[in-house]
């Protein structure tokens, strides 16, 4: 058995097979700058595909001696890992709550809801006290809080249009604005995430306060709804 990832296991056991080192493999794959080479494949073996060279994952087969399918049979396997992984986590954290549905699906500016903490003004968490037969009308509650200051609006989001009740991850229910249950969901809803990459890295809102106002180069992107 072994925790490493597919992809990981690949590159590591072709070293070993063919009497080769990381460097020899970057400078296989066509790199001449060999330390940004060996980041680009620390990154690819630990399965951050957003910041490995998609001219690294090309070029692999050749640096490996190895036929294509394979290293893309174990990208696609690491790749299921590590959403399973992910899966598993949000599973373990899961708090009942509800998420404001509204009339734009992905923020007006992505930059600026993200510096302003992205899709969290569109979650309702609930006291642990509460109980579920309350959640609706909580959330019902909390809504007009959140929109008094924006003439009835979430910032970057538009104007509320229902409300989905996340009971458990595997049961939700949407509603209207007047608590009228619509529709029963088999899978808690989750809205769409916001990533915002600078220099090619995800950056937390945290982060993007305190580098506002630099030239780094900024990348956003918006994920749809699960």
């Amino acid at each position: 058995m072994t925790d490493k990832f597919p992809i990981e296991v690949l590159v590591d056991e072709r070293c070993r097979k063919l009497g080769i080192d990381y460097a020899e493999i970057v400078q296989r794959a066509g790199y001449k700058k060999i330390q940004k080479g060996l980041r680009r494949l620390a990154k690819l073996r630990a399965g951050e595909w957003q910041a490995a060279s998609r001219g690294l994952i090309d070029k692999l087969p050749e640096a490996l001696e190895v036929p294509a399918e394979i290293v893309r049979l174990a990208i696609a396997e690491t790749d299921r890992q590590i959403c399973a992984a992910a899966d598993a986590a949000w599973r373990a954290a899961f708090r009942p709550h509800a998420i404001i549905l509204t009339e734009h699906t992905r923020p007006t500016s992505i930059i600026m809801a993200a510096f302003t903490g992205g899709t969290r003004r569109l979650r309702i968490g609930f006291d642990e006290a509460s109980t579920p037969i309350e959640y609706i009308r909580l959330a019902l509650e909390e809504i007009p809080r959140r929109t008094a200051e924006r003439g009835g609006e979430i910032t970057f989001f538009g104007r509320p249009t229902g409300v989905v009740v996340n009971y458990s991850p595997d049961h939700a229910i949407r509603f209207d604005l007047e608590g009228n249950a619509l529709e029963l969901l088999h899978e808690a809803y989750r809205p769409g995430e916001l990533t915002v990459r600078i220099s090619g890295r995800p950056t937390s809102p945290g982060e993007l306060d305190a580098i506002l106002g630099t030239s780094h180069h900024i990348v956003e992107r918006w994920s749809p709804a699960i």
